[in-house]
């Protein structure tokens, strides 16, 4: 349910000014994007490459808002047999906020491991710097109870 509050939010125009003038305009039309990361987790003994998981994101960017559809691996240990619940899928939305040169945003999605049933969810706060169409982030989310920091690259259509 908040996840699809969120989704609403993200896609109509947005209606509060902040410098209160009626007549200022407001880029709200909408913009796509593609992005990639590299999430790095903590989870005691385990290895780097069962620690951390690539991931590519493709979505809109409307206002203050984007949403996503994000597919990726569930970690970087190729050791054992591929399966395909080693792959899962996310729809994510988020809202960011000019905070000087740089952006700050929360986040919020969920998921499914592929040709599994086991869903998850993610939540968490970023920053990312932007110079034209190219952006780099970094955030702090809690995915599928673990918590990661996740370095990414950015590139705006």
């Amino acid at each position: 349910m908040i996840l699809a509050a969120l989704c609403v939010a993200v896609m109509i125009p947005d209606v509060a000014r902040a410098d209160a003038d009626a007549d200022a305009d407001i880029d709200i039309d909408a913009g796509f994007y593609a992005a990639m990361g590299l999430s790095i987790g903590n989870r005691g003994d385990a290895s780097f490459g069962e620690t951390t998981y690539p991931s590519a994101e493709v979505g809109v960017m409307r206002g203050a808002g984007s949403l996503a559809l994000v597919v990726g691996r569930a970690d970087n240990d190729f050791s054992e047999d591929e399966e395909l619940s080693d792959y899962w899928w996310e729809v994510k939305v988020a809202l960011s906020a000019p905070v000087g040169t740089f952006g700050i945003y929360g986040l919020l999605g969920i998921g499914n491991y592929l040709g599994t049933s086991q869903q998850f969810i993610e939540y968490g706060v970023g920053m990312s710097r932007s110079w034209d169409s190219l952006s780099v982030f970094a955030q702090a989310s809690n995915w599928d109870g673990v918590w990661y920091v996740t370095p990414g690259i950015m590139y705006s259509f």
